[in-house]
């Protein structure tokens, strides 16, 4: 951050090189502060963007959630299709084969 400093001329004798001395002071503080608010303004600017784009990435998570709980839900879902189809096939095995066995008596 910047540091307020003074302007040091010769030695200061007569009230206008006082008055001079103070001026060439102000205007330096002057500078320095609309340095200063130049530097905020650039920072809070930063900030809105910054804060945006946190909000962009929060969104995006949803959406990467959401699409993760769905999926898993349909993953679920096919496993347990997965597992009725072996047991159907189970029992049409169990049905070929006792058919069978009825066809050789």
């Amino acid at each position: 951050m910047n540091t307020v400093t003074t302007i040091e001329a010769a030695p200061v004798n007569t009230p206008l090189d006082r008055h001079a001395n103070a001026l060439a002071n102000i205007q330096k503080m002057i500078d320095d502060l609309q340095e200063a608010r130049e530097e905020i303004a650039q920072l809070k600017t930063d900030l809105h963007r910054e804060v945006d784009r946190s909000v962009l990435l929060n969104e995006e998570r949803e959406y990467y959630r959401k699409m993760a709980l769905r999926l898993q839900g349909e993953k679920t879902e096919l496993a347990t299709d997965l597992a009725n189809i072996g047991l159907l096939t189970m029992k049409a095995q169990d049905m070929v084969k006792n058919l069978k066995e009825e066809e050789v008596k």
